[in-house]
């Protein structure tokens, strides 16, 4: 059974980078890499991003589409920004993260994606669609907050159908069909399982953290013309990154028990902040405390591989490994 627990400007015009920066926010970025420098939003215009995106990608001219971008099996810095659009995504009064701004309902319907289909109360769907200054736009799905999301994780897990899977492809043929190569995708636990299925049924660059796994029988039901060892390898290669924090608990439980492994390449993270093993002495032996120290200890890892699950636990780990620097 899988588990679930989360410029101004000044008169003097300054250089600005291909992401809209000044080089004055630059060097605050660079003294403070994980502070958010606010930039202007782009209003949104879809006939506009399917037309750059069709010309050069959203990206801008010359660059590589948001999607090439994304892919591959090394580390990238954006992960740590898709981390907190995973996390976001929980939020259903959030307007976006980071620098991304969820897509309103009104501007769903332009770009011809029903926003309905975003949020289910029967099955416990959400999802939701960033869009940053560039036109990039990221699909984030959320992970398990109650029963319904569990019995979707232990239903999939089993082969059995389960709905918010099913969910997860059409939202996400959609997105691909309005967006293109602009999208990527990402989830949390439960949510990475459903952004997995997503990548791999629009062929969309996915970054996933702490994710469920996929059964076979899910791929070749959503995916028919799929072969899910073909697919489980394009993941591998690069189409999919994963992370999974040392230790968690669902990660451990699908990598030891008959239950599906998360698809993609892994990357690990370290534990942010591992359980201290007691200080033992010979002596502890001799009246018994040793035992009680031991015994604790062992309830005290098991309540913290589900810590290490939740959402805050990834941003901690991402924050304090930084795996994409050298």
């Amino acid at each position: 059974m899988y588990l679930e627990l989360q410029s101004q400007r000044s008169g003097a015009a300054l250089p600005v980078d291909r992401y809209g920066a000044s080089a004055q926010a630059a060097a605050s970025s660079a003294a403070h890499p994980d502070a958010h420098v606010s930039q202007p939003q782009l209003a949104f215009n879809p006939q506009l991003t399917k037309l750059t995106g069709s010309m050069f990608g959203a990206s801008g001219a010359g660059a590589p589409d948001f999607d090439a971008q994304v892919r591959g099996t090394d580390p990238k810095a954006i992960d740590l920004q898709l981390m907190r659009i995973a996390q976001d995504v929980y939020d259903p009064h959030s307007q976006g993260v980071d620098g991304w701004t969820r897509l309103t309902a009104d501007q769903l319907a332009q770009a011809g994606i029903d926003p309905a289909s975003l949020e289910d109360p029967s099955t416990g769907f959400r999802a939701a669609i960033y869009q940053d200054k560039n036109g990039d736009h990221v699909l984030a799905f959320a992970g398990s907050n109650d029963i319904k999301d569990w019995l979707n994780n232990a239903e999939q897990g089993l082969g059995v159908p389960a709905a918010q899977y099913h969910q997860a492809v059409a939202l996400a043929t959609e997105a691909k069909a309005a967006f293109g190569d602009s999208l990527a995708i990402t989830g949390h636990s439960l949510g990475g399982g459903l952004a997995s299925i997503a990548s791999l049924a629009t062929d969309s660059a996915g970054v996933t953290f702490n994710a469920a796994g996929l059964n076979d029988e899910t791929i070749r039901r959503l995916i028919p013309d799929g072969d899910p060892a073909a697919l489980k390898q394009q993941a591998e290669n690069g189409l999919i990154r994963r992370y999974a924090v040392d230790g968690e608990i669902l990660t451990t439980v699908q990598e030891h028990s008959p239950l599906p492994d998360a698809v993609g390449h892994k990357i690990a993270l370290h534990d942010p902040d591992p359980v201290a093993k007691p200080d033992l002495h010979w002596y502890d032996w001799l009246d018994g405390k040793a035992e009680v120290l031991e015994a604790k200890y062992a309830v005290d890892v098991a309540k913290h591989s589900v810590d290490l699950h939740l959402d805050d636990a990834v941003l901690a780990a991402l924050q304090k490994d930084h795996p994409w620097q050298p």
